[in-house]
C-alpha cells in the first residue's frame, strides 16, 4: 500500500463512523503530514483522489471539506425543497442595489478576493434599488449558467414584484442574501444583527443621560425596519416611551427632500426638542450634521448623533460615533459561504455578525454636566 492511500483509507473511515460529518473541516496538510509521517506531496495526493470522486471539495484559502455524501451528486437538492441544476460552470452571480453606496467597495473586495482565489468568474449585475430592474435580471440569470450567486436585496422590506420568478431562480441556483434577506424566502443569509446594532446605538445614547432620543430610519431596507426596532427596544428597556413623531422615515426618492426646506424645517424643528438622533447610516450621520451646523446647531453640544457603518468620509471634521459594519469581513464570509454551499446544499450558510459600537466625538455625555 503506497503512504497516500492509508490516508485516503482513514478519511473514508472517519466519515463513515461520523468523526467527519458532512461540511466538516479536515486537519490542515501540515497536521496530515505530521500525523502520517509522509511528505506533502503524499498528502496532496490522497486528497486530490478524494476530491475527483467527490468526497471531498476544496475552497482556496479555507480548508478541505467533506462533501454531502462520499459520491457526486447527480443533482443537487437541500432542505428547503429546491433542486440546483448540475452545471460545470465557474460563473457567479453577484447582484447589488448600487456601486456608489460607500459600503459596497469594500463588500465586494471580499468577495473578489474569495471567489477568484477560488476559480470563478464574477458576473456583476446592479439593480439601481429598483425592483423592475431587478426582474430583468432574475430573466437573465434564469437563462444562463450560474454555479452560485450572492445578492443584495433591492427594496428588502417590501413584497417582491414577482415572486413566481424570484422562486424559480433560487430553485436552480444556489444563492445567498447579503446584509438582509427577503421576508417569506427561506433563504440563507450573511448579515449584521440589525436590530441589535440599533439597540447598542441607542442605548449609548441612553447611557450618556440622553432621553429625548429620535430615530432617522430607512424604510424600504429590512435593514432600517430592524435598526428602528432596536431603537424603539432600547427606550423601552429603560422605561422611555417610543414616540412615533420621533421616528422619521425615509426612502431613496424622498431622501433629497429631508435636506430641502419644507423638510429641513421640520427636521430642524423636531431635534430642537430632542438630545440627540439615532441614524440609520454614516451617510445620514454625516448630511445631517451639516445642515444642523448651518442653523447654528453645535455637535455634540447642542445634539449629539450616533450613525451606522463606521465610514470614512474625506473631508468631514466630526469623528463620528457609529456601528461598525464588517465590510470585506461580510463579503468574504458570504463567498465562502456559498462555495461550500455549491459543494453542499445541505451546509446551512446562515451568519450573522454581532455588531460592535465604534465611540468617536459626536455624542455629549449629560451625566457629566448634571452632576
Amino acid at each position: 500500500m503506497f503512504k497516500y492511500e492509508s490516508i485516503i483509507l482513514w478519511i473514508r473511515d472517519q466519515i463513515n463512523n461520523g468523526t467527519f460529518s458532512p461540511g466538516s473541516k479536515l486537519p490542515t496538510e501540515m497536521e496530515l503530514m505530521k500525523q502520517f509521517g509522509v511528505s506533502r506531496q503524499s498528502v496532496r495526493r490522497a486528497i486530490q483522489a478524494l476530491v475527483d470522486e467527490g468526497t471531498l471539495y476544496s475552497i482556496q484559502g479555507s480548508g478541505i471539506y467533506t462533501a454531502q455524501s462520499n459520491k457526486p451528486a447527480k443533482a443537487h437538492s437541500s432542505q428547503t425543497g429546491r433542486h440546483f441544476r448540475t452545471t460545470s460552470s465557474k460563473q457567479i452571480a453577484l447582484v447589488l442595489t448600487n456601486y456608489e453606496d460607500y459600503i459596497f467597495p469594500n463588500k465586494i473586495s471580499g468577495i473578489y478576493e474569495t471567489l477568484e482565489n477560488a476559480g470563478y468568474i464574477i458576473n456583476l449585475f446592479f439593480t439601481d434599488n429598483q425592483s423592475e430592474k431587478e426582474l430583468h435580471i432574475l430573466h437573465a440569470l434564469l437563462e444562463g449558467d450560474y454555479a452560485g450567486m450572492l445578492m443584495d436585496g433591492t427594496q428588502s422590506g417590501l413584497p417582491r414584484l414577482d415572486e413566481t420568478l424570484f422562486r424559480q431562480v433560487i430553485q436552480r441556483i444556489p444563492c445567498i442574501m447579503m446584509d438582509s434577506r427577503y421576508s417569506g424566502f427561506h433563504l440563507p443569509c450573511v448579515s449584521l444583527d440589525d436590530k441589535l446594532g440599533g439597540y447598542l446605538a441607542t442605548r449609548h445614547l441612553i447611557e450618556n443621560g440622553h432621553r429625548k432620543i429620535a430615530y432617522v430610519g430607512r424604510g424600504e431596507y429590512r435593514q432600517g425596519i430592524k435598526r428602528g426596532m432596536g431603537y424603539a427596544q432600547a427606550l423601552i428597556n429603560n422605561n422611555i416611551s417610543v414616540e412615533p413623531n420621533r421616528m422619521i422615515w425615509y426612502t431613496l426618492n424622498t431622501y433629497p427632500m429631508l435636506f430641502k426646506p419644507p423638510g429641513t424645517s421640520a427636521i430642524i424643528d423636531l431635534l430642537t426638542k430632542c438630545t440627540a438622533v439615532t441614524c440609520y447610516n454614516d451617510q445620514v450621520a454625516a448630511d445631517l450634521i451639516e445642515v444642523l451646523e448651518l442653523h447654528g446647531l453645535r455637535i455634540p453640544e447642542d445634539i449629539s448623533i450616533v450613525g451606522y457603518d463606521h465610514a470614512e468620509f474625506p473631508g468631514k471634521h466630526h469623528l463620528l460615533t457609529s456601528i461598525q459594519h464588517p465590510k470585506a469581513l461580510l463579503g468574504r464570509k458570504a463567498a465562502e459561504n456559498l462555495l461550500r454551499l455549491i459543494h453542499d446544499p445541505l451546509f446551512d450558510a446562515n451568519y450573522t455578525f454581532r455588531p460592535e459600537l465604534v465611540q468617536g466625538e459626536t455624542v455629549r455625555n449629560l451625566n457629566e454636566t448634571e452632576t
